[in-house]
């Protein structure tokens, strides 16, 4: 049978080296049905192709036509990622309604660099909403200000990394 692992022999692999292995919940709304059905079969292939992915396969509920004459639907994507920061940065891009963690099934233990790796991806999820938002409903003196304290952010960042690297590097 070769080198093919089944799902539940790369499951085991993944979750016993860091991984995790979820559902995630979510809602699709759309005037027309077959437009429907065709963004939620791109939105689960676009899930397949995020970092850290190592599996990931999506069940789609028939549309059902709404009072409103929108159809609706809901799609439950199975994701197997090879770290919680993987999966949380999906999670931030992607916004499911619900998130439920299938395995490991009782404890997840990070290790100190997959802490600082997940809490810098929300640092930086942060930044680019605040960011957004700025871009958009900021007056121009306002936004000069932004741009500028992000640049100082930048460089500050830019020295914690070297300083990071600097200690690894001694270690």
């Amino acid at each position: 049978m070769g080198d093919k692992k089944t799902l539940e022999q790369l499951t085991k692999e993944t979750v016993e080296q860091g991984g995790v292995f979820a559902v995630l919940y979510f809602d699709m709304h759309a005037k027309e049905e077959e437009n429907l059905k065709n963004i939620a079969t791109d939105f689960v292939g676009r899930i397949t192709k995020e970092p850290g992915v190592l599996y990931a396969q999506g069940e789609i509920e028939a549309p059902t036509k709404g009072s409103d004459e929108v159809y609706s639907t809901n799609a439950q994507v199975y994701v197997l990622t090879q770290t919680l920061t993987h999966l949380a940065g999906i999670c931030m891009r992607f916004g499911p309604i619900g998130v439920e963690l299938l395995k490991p099934e009782d404890r997840l233990t990070l290790s100190l660099g997959e802490v600082h790796d997940l809490l810098l991806l929300i640092s930086q999820n942060s930044f680019e909403f605040s960011r957004f938002v700025m871009s958009r409903v900021a007056k121009k003196e306002d936004w000069e200000n932004f741009i500028k304290a992000a640049e100082k952010r930048a460089e500050m960042g830019k020295r914690l990394r070297e300083r990071k690297d600097d200690k690894e590097v001694s270690s």
